[in-house]
């Protein structure tokens, strides 16, 4: 039974988990502004917009919510001064380059290694791809996900390949991130199980960690356990970021743990984590629902910083779908009760604005931007606002109209944030300065 139908959960051990949170709702001043964005003069066709994570596009500019994220498709990164975009479209995993005023230059196609795309991340050295089959016979010689090491320029270098790990479906009902440190490469993903003796394929989230230089596994992790190891049942939606050695991660599960919740490991070399729930979910174990959705993760030099947004997990749970954005600061060492939550967003039941998960982009250690978008009656704006360290507003939020979020993630390029937005079109590039100077940006927009 497929994890988007209502599933029990895989039974694992329960540890208990402590959360102190503090509510800080921050007024939300805004500001409207002109948005700054660049048609590409030429670029392959997509369409990306709204599909951000857990939603996409039904009819229009509406929105279809799902309990669950998704893998990202679409990638920026920069090398040799020029931005690349690497997306998957359902069809062909193409890889398109843009000169610094986001003209295009040329064009190439990337070979699918295995059915299912997985993921990209631009390293330092090289870049990475996961790839992933389905195992519907639950066999240990079935080849479920490859990682393939590429060229900074994508020419395909070696790969590893991972067989059986306890997987029917990789990278299914959630996502994959991957982060690197001193050679080593960190992929935090998911995926459904082999069927247990109660007839389900459960889901769940899985680790591997693997030697750059080499592509040897020097850590992996797919099997049923508990929290004391990082598994959560189900994870519908996966991050990772390393520092100094530690490894942080952050999950939004249904179950086992019914929060949002991060782990920390003190090196790829720990079989077991601290963790907190730093966001605890309303509802009965296994309920898929949540009303939660997670759109980002980032580190300062003090504190895990998470962007997400929550219909009321209080005693309305379920009666309500009006989300709001909040931002949840969560200090490194874990379990010491200084966890923060501040809200962005204040809207009441019945309100009827569709807010999409919030982006968080990092600038620096004590610099980050918050994105999201608000939709009504067809209308959607885009709120940004900049974040300290400390997790607290920098200034007032600013508002930006009929400019939009896509599932690619925003990345800074010199020295300004950069996506784009595909709907049925070639790209829009849309920027904004990384300081948060928005009055002072100098670049050429257009409207659409």
């Amino acid at each position: 039974m497929g994890i988007k139908k209502m599933i029990r959960a895989a039974a694992a051990v329960m540890l208990s988990a402590v959360m102190a949170c503090t509510f800080a709702v921050g007024a939300s001043a805004a500001s409207a502004g002109t948005y700054y964005s660049q048609a590409a003069d030429k670029g392959t066709k997509s369409t990306n917009v709204t599909t951000n994570g857990y939603t996409g596009v039904s009819d229009g500019w509406s929105w279809s919510d799902s309990y669950h994220a998704f893998t990202v498709n679409s990638n920026l990164f920069e090398y040799n001064g020029y931005l690349y975009r690497l997306e998957y479209t359902g069809k062909k995993l193409l890889l398109e380059k843009y000169s610094s005023s986001f003209k295009y230059v040329g064009r190439a196609e990337i070979k699918m290694e295995l059915p299912i795309f997985g993921g990209f991340f631009a390293g330092e050295k090289y870049n990475f791809i996961v790839f992933g089959q389905q195992n519907l016979k639950d066999s240990d010689q079935t080849e479920v996900v490859r990682v393939v090491k590429y060229t900074k320029g994508m020419k395909k270098i070696s790969g590893k390949s991972f067989y059986g790990c306890n997987t029917y479906i990789p990278f299914d009902a959630g996502s994959l991130r991957m982060d690197e440190e001193n050679g080593v490469l960190y992929i935090h993903t998911c995926h459904e199980m082999y069927k247990t003796s109660d007839g389900f394929h459960h889901q769940a989230n899985m680790d591997f960690f693997l030697r750059e230089s080499d592509m040897s596994t020097l850590f992996s992790r797919y099997d049923i356990f508990n929290i004391s190891t990082g598994y959560m049942s189900h994870s519908f939606n996966q991050f990772i970021k390393v520092r100094n050695g530690n490894i942080f991660t952050v999950d939004h599960g249904d179950a086992y743990e019914r929060a949002i919740t991060a782990c920390l490991r003190s090196s790829y070399k720990s079989s077991y984590v601290n963790y907190e729930n730093i966001f605890n979910i309303k509802g009965s174990i296994g309920q898929n629902y949540t009303g939660v959705v997670v759109g980002g993760m980032e580190l300062s030099d003090k504190k895990i910083l998470v962007s997400a947004a929550s219909v009321p997990q209080d005693n309305t749970f379920g009666s309500s779908d009006q989300k709001n954005v909040m931002l949840i600061s969560c200090p490194y060492v874990q379990g010491c009760g200084d966890t923060k939550t501040t809200w962005l967003t204040s809207y009441k039941k019945g309100a009827g604005v569709d807010i999409s998960e919030p982006r968080l982009t990092k600038i620096n250690d004590n610099s980050f931007m918050l994105m999201w978008t608000e939709t009504k009656s067809k209308t959607t704006k885009l709120y940004v606002t900049m974040i300290d360290g400390n997790g607290d507003k920098k200034g007032k939020t600013h508002v930006f109209k009929d400019a939009y979020l896509s599932d690619c993630q925003p990345i800074v390029y010199n020295g300004q944030v950069v996506w784009y937005v595909t709907k049925n079109s070639k790209p829009t590039f849309y920027f904004l300065n990384a300081d948060g100077d928005f009055a002072a940006q100098k670049a050429a927009y257009k409207k659409k």
